[in-house]
C-alpha cells in the first residue's frame, strides 16, 4: 500500500516525477534502532573513506570491490576478482580513479591479492586483530555490492570454520555479487576480514564467508616494497574464474530472484486506510489489486491507489474543515519472465494557492535500466534486474508464502535510482480484529464491514537507518494491517 509522507503537506519544489514519488510514498521512515546508535560512525566512515571499486576490463568485464592499506596505493581485494584479467581501474569513494599498475601478491588458495596505483596520501583503513573476534560479536560490511559503491550492511560473526584448512568466518552479513574483496569491520572501525569466494565448498553456496585479517598481513610488508607486476603477465596458477564480480552495468546480476514472486495472489485485493496525525490531519487511502492485459495483451497485475489529505474541522479551536491534495498512482506489473514494473504518479492540488504543486509522470524498471519521465525531459540509467520499488515492499510481503522465514532480504529501488538491501524481519504473534467488507462490497469509507478476530504477526523492514514496524495478516495474502485500517476485501477467500 502506498503512504503519504508528511513533507508533502509543506513541501514546495518542482514538479519531476521524482519529487512526485518522493512526496507520494513514505515506505521507510522511522528511527534507527537502539543497536544502530552502538557504532561507532567516525570508524565506519574512515573504512568507507579507504573502500574502493575495482573495475575489471578485458574479455570479462566485471567488477569488486577492495581497501586501501597505505597512501602510496596498496590495495587488498579477493585474488577472484583480478583473475585472468589485463587491465583495471579503483575508484575512491571521493570519485578519483587510479590505473592499477600491477599486482603485488596474489594467494589463490586463500582468495587474496595486493595490488598497487600511483597514489599519494590515500585513505587507509585501520587492521585488527582478526583472532580476537567473537562469535556473536556485530560485524560491518562495505563494499559496492551490484556496483553501488560504497554500500555499508551489518550483521553477525555467525561461526567460525574450516575450509581446506584455511580458517573462514561465517558472517550474517548481507553481500551481495561485487561486494568480493570488500572489508569486513569491526563497529569500531577495525578491518579484521574481507569478502571472499572460491573455498567455499557448493553445498554452502548460499552462505556469506570473510577471510580472516592476519592471513593478510604477512603479505603486506613484503609485497609493498617490491615492484609490481603488470596484470597481463600474472601467471594464475589455477583456473580464471571471476564469477563473483559483479558484470559491468549489472548485465549479468539479478537480484530477488530467489524469492518466487507470485503476483496474481492479490487479484480482486482491496483495502482502505485512515491515517490520523496531530492537528486534525488525516489521509485517506485506497487501494486495489486486480488482473487485467496491457497493450500488448500481455498479463500483468495492476495497483492503484488512491490518496485524499485533508484535515477535519473543529469547532472549539474554529479550525476549518477542508481537502488539500488528491494523489493517484498507478503500477503496472508485468507477470511475464523478465518482465517491467511502470509506475504513474498524478497529484492534484486541491487548493487554487497550491496549484504550483501539480504534477505528473511516471517510471518504468524493465531490462536492467529504471526511467523516469516527467513530461518535459526524462531521465534513464541502469540498475540490477530485478530490483523493486520500494513502494511494492508491502505488496512484496503480502505474497510470501504461508511459511514466513524468520528474516529475509530484497534489493528495492529508492526515490531517484538509488538501490539499496532491505532486511525484512517476522516477529511475534497475535490476534487482532480486521474489519472486513460485508458481501463483497466496495471496500471505501462508507464500506458496511464486519470485524473478524485474525491472527497477525509484527513485520519490520529496516534499509539503511530508516525502520518501519507493523502487523501484517499472517495468512497469505500477507496483508498490512495498522492501526486506521477500516476495510478490507479479499473478493475469493471465505472467513
Amino acid at each position: 500500500m502506498i503512504r503519504p509522507t508528511r513533507s508533502f503537506r509543506i513541501c514546495s519544489r518542482g514538479k519531476s516525477v521524482r519529487q512526485a514519488l518522493v512526496l507520494g510514498t513514505a515506505m521507510l521512515m522511522g528511527a534507527a534502532g537502539a543497536a544502530a546508535q552502538e557504532v561507532s560512525l567516525e570508524g565506519v566512515e574512515s573504512v568507507r573513506r579507504a573502500t574502493v571499486l575495482i573495475q575489471v576490463g578485458g574479455a570479462q568485464e566485471s567488477s569488486g570491490s577492495g581497501f586501501i592499506l597505505s597512501g602510496d596505493g596498496v590495495i587488498a581485494t579477493a585474488a577472484h576478482v583480478l583473475a585472468g584479467a589485463g587491465e583495471a581501474t579503483v575508484r575512491l569513494a571521493s570519485g578519483e580513479e587510479y590505473p592499477v599498475i600491477g599486482l603485488l601478491a596474489v594467494d589463490e588458495k586463500r582468495d587474496m591479492a595486493l595490488l598497487r596505483v600511483a597514489g599519494f596520501g590515500l585513505p587507509t583503513v585501520t587492521l585488527g586483530n582478526s583472532d580476537s573476534v567473537k562469535i556473536g560479536q556485530r560485524l560491518v560490511a562495505i563494499g559496492a555490492p551490484l556496483g553501488l559503491e560504497t554500500t555499508v550492511s551489518d550483521g553477525l560473526l555467525s561461526g567460525i570454520r574450516l575450509s581446506h584448512g584455511i580458517k573462514v568466518f561465517q558472517i550474517s552479513v548481507p553481500v551481495s555479487p561485487g561486494s568480493s574483496g570488500g572489508p569486513i569491520a569491526t563497529e569500531q572501525g577495525e578491518v579484521v576480514g574481507f569478502v571472499v569466494s572460491g573455498i567455499i565448498d557448493e553445498s554452502a553456496q548460499n552462505l556469506n564467508f570473510a577471510l580472516p585479517i592476519n592471513y593478510l598481513r604477512g603479505y603486506v610488508g613484503i609485497a609493498s616494497a617490491q615492484a609490481p607486476t603488470p596484470m597481463a603477465d600474472w601467471e594464475w596458477e589455477g583456473p580464471v574464474v571471476r564469477t563473483a564480480a559483479v558484470a559491468s552495468g549489472f548485465s549479468h546480476a539479478v537480484v530477488n530472484d530467489s524469492l518466487e514472486l507470485d503476483w496474481q495472489v492479490l487479484d480482486g485485493v482491496e483495502l482502505f486506510h485512515e491515517e490520523k496525525e496531530a492537528g486534525g490531519r488525516r489521509t485517506d487511502t485506497r487501494t486495489r489489486y486486480f488482473l487485467s492485459t496491457d497493450a500488448r495483451e500481455r498479463p500483468v497485475l495492476e495497483l492503484y491507489t488512491n490518496a485524499l489529505f485533508r484535515q477535519t474541522g473543529n469547532i472549539i479551536s474554529q479550525r476549518k474543515g477542508m481537502e488539500f491534495f488528491e494523489q493517484n498512482v498507478r503500477t503496472v506489473i508485468s507477470l511475464d519472465s523478465g518482465g517491467y514494473i511502470k509506475t504513474y504518479v498524478e497529484m492534484e492540488p486541491l487548493l487554487a494557492e497550491l496549484a504550483h504543486l501539480a504534477a505528473r509522470g511516471e517510471f518504468t524498471v524493465e531490462d536492467g535500466r529504471v526511467e523516469y519521465d516527467s513530461g518535459g525531459s526524462v531521465v534513464s540509467r541502469p540498475v540490477a534486474p530485478g530490483v523493486l520499488p520500494v513502494h511494492l515492499v508491502e505488496a512484496v510481503i503480502a505474497i510470501l508464502p504461508d511459511s514466513l522465514p524468520e528474516s529475509l532480504r530484497i534489493w528495492v529501488l529508492e526515490d531517484g535510482a538509488e538501490v539499496i538491501p532491505m532486511k525484512i524481519e517476522f516477529g511475534e504473534h497475535e490476534n487482532m480484529q480486521v474489519p472486513f467488507v460485508k458481501d463483497a462490497g466496495i471496500c471505501d469509507k462508507d464500506a458496511d464491514t464486519r470485524k473478524i478476530m485474525m491472527e497477525v504477526v509484527w513485520v519490520s523492514y529496516t534499509a539503511a537507518a530508516n525502520r518501519t514496524e507493523r502487523p501484517f495478516l499472517l495468512r497469505r495474502p500477507h496483508l498490512a494491517v495498522p492501526e486506521g485500517i477500516k476495510c478490507v476485501r479479499f473478493p475469493n477467500i471465505s472467513y
